[in-house]
């Protein structure tokens, strides 16, 4: 009886000492990593010949962080940061179809906008002047751009 006591402590305080990971926090605490949370955007530009095109960028966004936790055995864990303090990778490469997928939201985006400009049948197509723009769309929770919501980037003129 006494061996069995003996064993359900043992098992217990392992048990209690935990395993080794990663904590994500909501926001920084002392003593944690600090990272930033990306922040994608749509930006949509406009040439002097009317020209556009749409690509997907990435901002840091909310401030965040994690503490590394040691635990019962051994643990290989590591975390790489961009020079804008995003994660790039958490102890394994990360999945790369959310850069792809949101580049092909962006090449919709791209394609879609030549046939907002239809003309009616026969007209004769005229060169038009357009003001160089550049517009930046936050992305909603659904993963669409939030076009109520722009936010105009000053252009340099040359």
């Amino acid at each position: 009886m006494r061996a069995i006591c003996g064993l359900v402590a043992g098992v217990a305080t392992l048990g209690l000492a935990g395993c080794a990971g990663l904590q994500f926090n909501d926001g920084p605490r002392l003593g944690a990593l600090t990272y930033f949370e990306p922040a994608p955007y749509l930006l949509v530009t406009v040439t002097g010949d009317c020209g556009s095109a749409a690509s997907v960028v990435t901002f840091p966004g909310a401030k965040r962080s994690m503490i590394f936790h040691n635990g019962y055995g051994s643990a290989s864990l590591s975390v790489t940061l961009s020079a804008a303090g995003t994660i790039t990778t958490v102890g394994q490469t990360t999945d790369s179809q959310i850069p792809a997928t949101l580049g092909a939201i962006a090449g919709l985006a791209t394609a879609a906008a030549p046939l907002a400009l239809s003309r009616a049948p026969g007209a004769t197509p005229q060169p038009k002047a357009c003001a160089p723009s550049a517009t930046l769309y936050p992305f909603l929770a659904n993963g669409r751009p939030d076009i109520g919501d722009p936010v105009r980037v000053p252009l340099n003129p040359r």
